[in-house]
């Protein structure tokens, strides 16, 4: 890679960082919601598990707060579906396409920017909150909590960045997308730690995608992830890098050098 298409990703990762409003109402607000969220939590799973012996409502009241600051941390992901649909529908897409550089690259770079100041900031939160909740944070849980959340966000994107080249045979694909969110929202940890789904749909689901986003990083930060957890979201990201890398190359740029 020469040094014009360095420059040039560099380049857009700091413009990247500029046009973020990191301290707008809309960053604290975010944290607030999560503030509420976790008195909430807190004090619901007193009540509702305060004689359980198999369910501590202290380590649940940290799996909520922990996959809610990761939803928050990885959040720029999912908005990569509608960015590619609107770029390949108007047709905004094609000056990046006569670029020098990679789009699939530089793309992916931009939302990573974000991510990663975002995770630099929400890793100390976690911290202070698992010491808090008397759950503290290994140095090695952070570092391959670290490696996981940036692991889940890319499967994220890549899962967006397919369906968003679906644009090519569906012009809104929407639907398709908000589909997808559901299914991550209820199987994929938001909404149930995926431990505590009945036993059938519990082993199931960790053959598909979906517990990889948003629960395995925060069980890896936890501690207690499953056995080649980390592992699994590589091949996720493989898989769905592959993928996209297929639909773009073969469908989305072929597509728009036809006049889309």
């Amino acid at each position: 890679m020469n040094r014009r298409n360095k420059n040039g990703y560099l380049m857009g990762m700091a413009l990247q960082l500029k046009e973020e409003k990191w301290f707008g109402a809309e960053f604290w607000m975010s944290y607030f919601v999560i503030f509420i969220k976790c008195v909430f939590y807190d004090q619901v799973f007193r009540v509702l598990f305060r004689n359980s012996v198999e369910i501590e409502a202290g380590a649940l009241t940290l799996y909520y707060i922990m996959v809610n600051v990761v939803a928050f941390t990885i959040a720029p992901a999912q908005y990569v579906a509608y960015d590619h649909m609107e770029g390949i529908n108007s047709g905004a897409i094609i000056p990046f396409l006569l670029r020098p550089n990679s789009y699939i690259l530089s793309r992916y770079c931009n939302r990573l920017t974000s991510v990663a100041v975002r995770l630099m900031v929400n890793l100390l939160l976690i911290w202070g909150v698992s010491w808090l909740l008397g759950r503290g944070l290994t140095v090695a849980a952070a570092g391959m909590g670290l490696l996981s959340i940036l692991l889940g966000f890319t499967i994220l994107y890549l899962i967006q960045a397919v369906i968003g080249c679906c644009t090519v045979w569906f012009r809104d694909i929407t639907r398709f997308r908000d589909v997808i969110y559901s299914l991550l929202l209820i199987l994929g940890g938001r909404l149930l730690p995926s431990e505590l789904l009945f036993s059938g749909l519990k082993e199931i689901v960790y053959y598909t995608p979906l517990p990889y986003v948003y629960d395995v990083p925060v069980r890896v930060l936890m501690g207690d992830a499953p056995r080649f957890a980390i592992g699994m979201q590589v091949v996720w990201a493989l898989l769905f890098g592959a993928g996209y890398l297929f639909l773009f190359e073969r469908c989305v740029k072929h597509n728009m050098d036809l006049g889309g």
